[in-house]
């Protein structure tokens, strides 16, 4: 994955790094972050890391009673500027489409991690697991400013 122009309004790079402490969770839990972790490694969509920041990740529990892998971004996001950038309004899109005979859906598997992160942010992006501290080379879920990227 070719790095991106780099995550959207990340926090100034003269911002001090975040670090948290790791969470702790239950055996199973572990297994699933591990087995989520190795997929994404040999996807490319992560890289070990080495860097001062560090943020939390967690178990999300869907509808259907599957489990999704996030990160706890929280912390970035207070410390990141707000992008300005306005996102298309829904009804005037709909309404563009008013003379149109064909029409066509594309969706894209897991959206974000279609976009790279520049080099300069990927620190920004990591995360700690038992296993160790990974860092995103494509855009991860959960950072504020990442929908206006897409």
């Amino acid at each position: 994955m070719p790095a991106g122009d780099g995550v959207a309004g990340t926090a100034p790079h003269r911002q001090t790094p975040i670090l948290l402490k790791r969470r702790r969770h239950a055996r199973t839990e572990d297994e699933i972050i591990e087995t989520n972790v190795t997929a994404m490694l040999q996807a490319g969509v992560i890289e070990e890391g080495n860097g001062a920041w560090g943020f939390t990740e967690v178990l999300v529990k869907k509808k259907a009673g599957e489990v999704r892998f996030c990160v706890d971004y929280r912390a970035l996001n207070k410390v990141t500027k707000k992008d300005g950038y306005p996102l298309d309004r829904i009804d005037e899109t709909l309404e563009a489409l008013g003379g149109a005979l064909l029409f066509t859906t594309l969706d894209l598997h897991s959206g974000y991690w279609q976009i790279g992160v520049a080099l300069e942010d990927r620190d920004k992006t990591a995360f700690a697991t038992k296993q160790g501290l990974y860092r995103f080379l494509c855009m991860p879920f959960g950072l504020m400013n990442a929908p206006s990227t897409l």
